[in-house]
């Protein structure tokens, strides 16, 4: 899955399962986004990913999620106060490889995965103001779909103005995880002390 599509999964699942923990809003969708960051695996392996590899078979982080999951919950169950934190970092692990898996079904295609994206995202803005939740709701729309065109754009811009192959290219891979963590930053940032 591209990042644009990542940002919108993790987005609207921890929207969705936020009330279900004993986490802020804030901190449960910064989490969920943060998780994205393994990609950051991609750059050990990037001249045998054309960037429509199935990362679950090539990409190390990815190929040994079990011990990360293992290693997750095995915080939650023996360290209490990190439970929430780390069941939902785990969480937002399992979207991320789940999208992974349906990006390569669908072969990466652009086409289909926008179409995709465009759904998550009017899904995302219709739960977003149809849910009780403890932010601007406009606040937080302006957020999603700024974030979700940025991504977007420089992953798009990159590869279809610029030229940029990512087997030629391995530093195009620390884009999608780096920013992704930084909009996880950014929303802790810009949500956490805001109220309605």
């Amino acid at each position: 899955m591209y990042a644009g599509g990542h940002l919108l999964t993790s987005a609207l699942a921890g929207t969705k399962i936020w009330g279900k923990t004993n986490l802020t809003f804030p901190t449960t969708i910064a989490l969920m986004l943060a998780a994205n960051v393994i990609d950051f695996d991609h750059l050990l392996r990037y001249q045998f990913d054309d960037g429509t590899a199935n990362s679950l078979s090539l990409h190390w982080l990815h190929v040994n999620s079990g011990v990360i999951f293992l290693g997750l919950f095995s915080l939650a169950f023996f360290v209490p106060r990190w439970r929430w934190q780390a069941l939902v970092l785990g969480a937002g692990l399992a979207l991320h490889f789940a999208m992974d898996a349906l990006a390569y079904l669908f072969s990466y295609n652009i086409l289909y995965l926008g179409a995709i994206d465009l759904v998550m995202l009017v899904g995302l803005l219709v739960i977003s103001f149809r849910s009780e939740l403890p932010v601007n709701r406009w606040r937080l729309t302006l957020f999603y779909v700024v974030s979700w065109i940025f991504v977007n754009g420089i992953q798009g811009g990159l590869h279809f103005i610029g030229g940029y192959k990512p087997e030629m290219n391995g530093w195009i891979y620390a884009l999608s995880p780096l920013m992704l963590g930084i909009a996880s930053f950014m929303f802790y940032l810009f949500f956490r002390k805001r109220v309605i």
